[in-house]
């Protein structure tokens, strides 16, 4: 689910989205122990907690890290 919303916030231009599923993410994959999710998706939340955006790329590769996990 995180995945599919990160890719539709992608093609609209969602940033609102973006940082809620990014914040999300960040704790839970930090619960269940996927450390490098939980890093990717912090430095995002973080960029939000700024002001700032991240660029397309580390969203893409978040969705790549996600999707390690499930396959």
């Amino acid at each position: 689910q995180e995945v599919a919303s990160l890719e539709t916030a992608l093609e609209t231009g969602d940033a609102d989205c973006i940082g809620k599923v990014s914040h999300s993410l960040a704790g839970s994959a930090g619960l269940f122990g996927y450390p490098a999710i939980s890093r990717a998706a912090g430095e995002i939340d973080a960029l939000y907690a700024t002001g700032e955006r991240p660029s397309e790329t580390q969203v893409r590769d978040l969705i790549a890290l996600v999707r390690s996990v499930y396959s």
